[in-house]
């Protein structure tokens, strides 16, 4: 197992992306603590999932949240920090002022406290593995793409290299994975017409799904990736070649 006795907080992980990392993570040995406004019954999937219903903008919580784990458990050795939103909102002039906002702090200030507030422990522990959940968004942009959610985005892939030079010495390393159309209840179309131009475009011919991102976020949780640091992993079955 990849992950054996290691302890991992995943933010946003009662689904998509989140949910399927959880599952993976704890199938090689991990203990996870989730963060997710909507926690359900079902969340727990055993001993090792532990699910705590918390705004991850409401950063008092969070550091209480974080100093309960360190005392009850001694140790966070990996955070995936993955919460995000994507209002379905288009051109700039559409954009109010309280839509960037709200996507701004979710997908993005969020991410940077969170992680600013586990780097002091995994420095005391001289190890740490910390992956950012950004997007393609943050590099392919159209004309009805949301503008705050690529700007969040493009954010995310700065303060993980920023924490992989910074905290490199710490024994902390810091990737990102930036998802390309990913079949969640997040982000995925409806419309038929939409999905087949998208194929068409992907050169392997399909969506991607929730479980071909949580393998890449094991890898970089993992020692597999122990002389990896500070990269965006691109997982979009080829979209930007």
């Amino acid at each position: 197992m990849l992950l054996e006795n290691k302890v991992a907080l995943i933010t946003g992980g009662n689904s998509g992306i989140g949910e399927a990392t959880t599952k993976l993570f704890v199938e090689h040995g991990a203990k996870v603590i989730v963060f997710d406004k909507n926690v359900n019954e079902d969340c727990e999937l055993n001993q090792n999932v532990k699910c705590i219903k918390i705004d991850i903008n409401e950063i008092e919580d969070v550091k209480k949240e974080i100093t309960d784990i360190i005392s009850k458990i001694g140790r966070i050795d990996i955070l995936f920090s993955n919460a995000g939103i994507n209002p379905n909102i288009g051109k700039i002039e559409e954009t109010e002022d309280h839509l960037w906002e709200e996507i701004l702090n979710t997908n993005l200030t969020s991410s940077f406290k969170i992680i600013r507030e586990v780097i002091p422990y995994m420095k005391i522990q001289k190890y740490g593995t910390i992956i950012g959940t950004s997007s393609i968004s943050g590099r392919v942009w159209a004309a009805n793409h949301s503008v705050p959610y690529g700007v969040s985005k493009t954010g995310i892939e700065a303060i993980i290299k920023s924490v992989a030079s910074q905290y490199g010495p710490d024994g902390i390393r810091s990737n990102c994975i930036l998802p390309g159309f990913i079949e969640t209840p997040l982000n995925w179309v409806k419309d038929e017409s939409v999905k087949k131009n998208i194929f068409n475009r992907i050169p392997i011919r399909r969506a991607g799904t929730p479980i071909d991102v949580a393998k890449v976020a094991l890898f970089l949780a993992s020692d597999l990736s122990s002389y990896v640091n500070g990269e965006s992993i691109i997982v979009d079955g080829g979209f930007t070649i």
